[in-house]
């Protein structure tokens, strides 16, 4: 009775502090076609609304803030799931910007142009040590 007890207690324990993976649930293609035509949409409007047809200037802030205040109803909770990426890099040139996405939990990287409607890159990793450089991904996608 007590080996049951103690194997029973070691399984437990073992069970219970052995690392679990999570996944964001949300990054899913619905999220990837919303990431890709509101980013494609936004970059429009602030060109020609805000930035004199230049988004050099353009911040990931402000890019952010300006997407929390004028997304589409179908791309509700948008905002929120580009803020849980685990790491965020953000380009700009003359006419859109570039945006990289880093789910460590999902173990994928997302690229988007906003010249394009859709997300032009998802990689799928599996482990920190093959992310590549954001900036040569944006780079490469960019030209």
């Amino acid at each position: 009775m007590k080996k049951l007890f103690l194997i029973n207690t070691v399984l437990l324990f073992i069970v219970g502090c052995s690392p679990s993976v999570t996944t964001i649930k949300e990054i899913d293609a619905h999220f990837l076609s919303d990431l890709g035509s509101e980013n494609n949409r936004i970059a429009a409007d602030l060109a020609e609304t805000i930035f004199d047809d230049n988004l050099d200037t353009l911040s990931y802030n402000f890019y952010i803030d300006y997407l929390d205040k004028n997304s589409t109803p179908s791309a509700e909770g948008l905002v929120c799931l580009i803020k849980k990426a685990d790491e965020k890099y953000f380009e700009t040139n003359e006419h859109s910007f570039f945006l990289v996405l880093y789910y460590k939990c999902n173990g994928q990287i997302i690229g988007d142009y906003s010249e394009t409607s859709f997300v032009d890159t998802v990689i799928t990793i599996t482990g920190e040590t093959d992310i590549p450089s954001f900036k040569n991904l944006t780079e490469l996608l960019m030209k």
